[in-house]
């Protein structure tokens, strides 16, 4: 059994209880698969979309998955830095 299975087996069974926003983890997982991005990415990029925020990273592939797949308003922290200081 691999990582995804073998976490909604341990949840389904009440091994563990998963608290959060999203506890669809099975949805995560599979958004996560689907577009090739880690799930601590899909975390960011979920918690972004739902709450209609700028996501801010230098981490390169998650700001271009966020951009490109995800169609969500993102900036380096340099840019971001910019806007405060510059306000």
């Amino acid at each position: 059994m691999i990582g995804a299975k073998l976490l909604e087996k341990m949840i389904s069974g009440n091994k563990i209880r998963v608290i959060g926003q999203w506890t669809d983890l099975k949805d995560r997982m599979h958004m996560s698969l689907r577009h090739y991005i880690n799930a601590y990415d899909i975390a960011y990029v979920h918690m972004a979309k739902s709450k209609n925020l700028i996501l801010v990273t230098d981490n390169p592939r998650m700001h271009t998955n966020a951009k490109n797949v995800f169609k969500l308003d993102v900036l380096r922290v340099n840019e971001f830095l910019s806007m405060i200081f510059t306000a």
